[in-house]
């Protein structure tokens, strides 16, 4: 008896691995955007470090406008990194949400691949199976000499 062979698992193979590679994209983009979120973290703590050194400055008797300055610079540079990586989070979360889109089309490619090839494999093992109660009744009826009747 033949066994069954999908005449498409090649490309199903191909879609698998194109799926996994889609998980690894996705994987890979959270990590970024976790990245992302830690370098936001580090740099509102440092933002804060600053506001409270200004402040411990600032008591009353003589101000160091120099050193006011100076905090002042740091702060505008403190504030552009954080608008550069809200903007990278914004790419970072958009790349994940492009990476969930492929992963759910390749996932659905997958499934409807896997779907044939089921429906495909029990037509043929229900055609096996009516072969072989052919072959059964055709024994049967040799043995006993009576005659097959066609429906």
């Amino acid at each position: 008896m033949p066994r069954f062979e999908f005449r498409l698992q090649a490309v199903l193979d191909l879609r698998r691995q194109q799926r996994e590679q889609r998980r690894a994209q996705l994987a890979a983009a959270i990590d970024l955007e976790r990245q992302v979120e830690q370098r936001r973290r580090g740099l509102e703590a440092e933002l804060d470090r600053q506001r409270q050194w200004v402040r411990a400055g600032t008591l009353p008797g003589a101000i160091d406008v120099e050193r006011l300055r100076i905090a002042g610079q740091y702060e505008s540079s403190l504030r552009a990194q954080l608008e550069h990586v809200a903007a990278s989070f914004e790419a970072a979360a958009a790349e994940i949400e492009n990476c969930q889109q492929a992963l759910a089309t390749a996932d659905g490619e997958v499934r409807t691949l896997e779907k044939l090839r089921d429906r495909q494999r029990a037509d043929f093992q229900r055609g096996r199976a009516s072969a072989q109660a052919r072959q059964m009744d055709e024994l049967a009826s040799r043995q006993h000499g009576c005659p097959l009747r066609s429906a």
